[in-house]
């Protein structure tokens, strides 16, 4: 391999690495939420996360069969995993959950 080669492989893949880690710092600086090899799933009635790494906040608004609406606030710091389901229109509290553990 000639050294015009090997210059553009260190180039492209200098570029590739600081285009991952802006993406990085982007989404993390958006919103405060950092997630790493994440699925999501949700719509009305379901909401379904997969992910590596999940540090932040997410908030689903869910509508259950009879018609009542329900917030669920989902917090993941340190790795310690929390979750509180309100009742949308009241804001009554019908579950909270401290440090719930979660499947790897």
């Amino acid at each position: 391999m000639n050294n015009k080669k090997k210059i553009w492989i260190v180039i492209l893949l200098i570029a590739a690495f600081l285009i991952a880690a802006i993406k990085l710092w982007y989404d993390f600086a958006m919103d405060g939420t950092r997630t790493v090899l994440s699925i999501e799933k949700s719509n009305g009635n379901q909401a379904k996360m997969s992910y590596q790494l999940f540090d932040g906040e997410k908030e689903y608004h869910l509508e259950a069969d009879d018609g009542d609406y329900f917030a669920v606030a989902i917090v993941s710091e340190d790795g310690k995993l929390d979750m509180e389901i309100s009742l949308s229109d009241s804001g009554e509290s019908i579950y909270s959950g401290k440090d719930i553990p979660s499947s790897n």
